[in-house]
């Protein structure tokens, strides 16, 4: 079948409900929801293991063999680390042609827990290293592959796995259907209240378990994961080398493109000028310049921390301040 109009079809957003739910219906009309589900591999397809040597010309050198050995772990392992390849496939497959600014790599273990600038537990996407513009639906099937892939590693049955396919998709559906009606900025502030989440599970055991890990979890994030350290009176990051380190004033690389990403940021968000500092300000030495950084950490994928942080010209924290606590 052939859905190439579906490439080229825009929605009006902004247009009235009834306006958007016909277009909607003469979309689906052009590109069953079926067809989504249609891929073979094409004969000309990029060589998979082609693609992460290309994505690895521009990481830092020294870590490749630890992210080659993490992807031979297991297979959601690999589709953990492959978006480029899944995308790359997508490109080939019906589209409905509605595009917007996706996660990119939404597969499940991208969902997390973790606290608003307030201290409430949510639970929602943590990682956006990978997002891009793209039609809606590379999201919704990156997360339902994701979840079949990993029930294949926790070796579930064929029958089992597509469940997790289709209990993801369907959810997705249910949930926007109950969002389009509501006035943006009222389905803007729709968040998932872990603590409810967590206090309507069924099983006693398993509530129990999991209420235990989110304090455990909200323990952890008020000691900042352990990821900073006391030095000369003030905070830094905690180095872990090869993984987290500070940088020398010779990585340039580093720090250009640090300054390229702050610029897609808001301007409450971006990195300030760098200042003079003036002495008496609990610097070590007033008269170092100094640059002030916003910081985005996370572990193991599963969190995100914003902190306030001033840091010398070789990159070194002199002083850190949370402004978020993050599960």
């Amino acid at each position: 079948m052939d859905h190439s109009l579906a490439h080229s079809r825009r929605a009006n957003p902004t247009g009235p409900p009834d306006e958007r739910r016909k277009a909607a219906l003469d979309l689906r009309r052009q590109l069953p929801r079926r067809a989504l589900a249609e891929w073979a591999p094409q004969a000309n397809r990029t060589d998979p293991v082609g693609i992460l040597v290309e994505q690895g010309k521009n990481r830092i050198q020294d870590l490749l063999p630890v992210r080659y050995f993490r992807l031979q772990a297991d297979p959601f392992a690999f589709f953990r680390g492959a978006a480029a390849i899944m995308a790359t496939d997508l490109v080939s497959m019906p589209s409905t042609g509605i595009r917007l600014q996706a996660c990119g790599d939404a597969h499940f273990a991208d969902f997390g827990s973790y606290a608003t600038p307030e201290g409430t537990p949510i639970f929602d996407l943590n990682d956006f290293d990978e997002t891009l513009p793209c039609p809606f639906e590379w999201d919704v099937k990156r997360l339902a592959a994701s979840l079949a892939v990993a029930g294949r590693v926790a070796q579930l049955t064929k029958r089992e796995c597509g469940a997790l396919a289709c209990t993801a998709a369907r959810s997705y559906r249910q949930y926007m259907a109950e969002l389009a009606p509501m006035p943006p900025v009222v389905a803007w502030s729709q968040r998932i209240d872990l603590v409810k989440a967590v206090a309507d599970i069924d099983s006693i055991k398993l509530r129990r378990k999991m209420q235990k890990r989110l304090a455990d979890l909200l323990k952890s994030g008020a000691r900042q994961f352990g990821l900073v350290e006391e030095h000369r009176g003030g905070l830094r990051i905690r180095e872990k080398p090869p993984f987290v380190r500070r940088l020398d004033k010779h990585e340039l690389h580093a720090r250009k493109a640090f300054a390229s990403y702050a610029k897609t940021l808001r301007e409450d968000r971006r990195v300030h000028t760098a200042t003079v500092c003036a002495p008496g300000r609990g610097v070590q030495s007033g008269r170092r310049r100094q640059r002030r950084y916003i910081l985005c950490d996370r572990i193991a994928g599963v969190w995100q921390r914003r902190t306030n942080a001033t840091a010398d010209q070789g990159g070194a924290a002199i002083s850190a301040r949370p402004i978020c606590r993050c599960l």
